[in-house]
């Protein structure tokens, strides 16, 4: 009697219309069952049809599900493994697909299993000034506190200077998005 190699099946979890923002984490996490003893199965997935790459190799008990996971970073506009890019700039307002399936070595291959999933790439920092209170009487040698708050929506590190007319900009903040600054100016 000659047996044939019978398909992977593939379950993922991995959640549904998902969006992701700067610096959030996007994970691709299942299992695989194929119920060929011997068989070495590989899970694979892309991103928008893009290079396909291996999550997981293992080598099938014929019973027992493989899980499989891979956590995936989006940071600048484009998805990383580990500090690997590996999506060029994905487009902000359009839906992305994410595509796994397992495939073991006699050629068996699951239905390939989507999610979409859209992006919202780095948003711009805040920052509110203070009203600067007018004084009279003032004079050039004479200073006054330039003063607000900064908050950036992605926890990324912010800048803050300021510049009077045609002169260079002077820094007065530099560190994490939420912040409070004071210059005497």
């Amino acid at each position: 009697m000659i047996e044939h190699n019978k398909v992977s099946t593939l379950t993922l979890n991995t959640e549904n219309n998902k969006t992701l923002y700067e610096n959030d984490t996007f994970l691709i996490d299942g299992s695989a069952i194929d119920t060929d003893n011997g068989n070495i199965v590989n899970i694979k997935y892309s991103l928008d049809g893009g290079t396909v790459r291996a999550i997981k190799t293992n080598i099938s008990n014929g019973s027992t599900p493989i899980p499989f996971t891979n956590q995936l970073t989006f940071k600048g506009g484009k998805f990383y493994d580990g500090d690997t890019a590996i999506t060029e700039a994905l487009q902000e307002g359009f839906a992305h697909q994410l595509k796994v399936f397992a495939e073991d070595d006699q050629g068996g291959k699951s239905a390939e299993q989507t999610r979409s999933f859209f992006v919202v790439p780095n948003r711009a920092p805040a920052i509110v000034i203070n009203p600067i209170e007018k004084s009279t009487e003032v004079i050039d040698s004479d200073k006054f506190p330039i003063t607000g708050t900064c908050s950036d929506p992605d926890g990324n590190n912010v800048i803050v200077s300021y510049k009077i007319n045609t002169s260079l900009a002077t820094e007065i903040y530099r560190g994490k998005g939420d912040c409070r600054y004071c210059q005497d100016w």
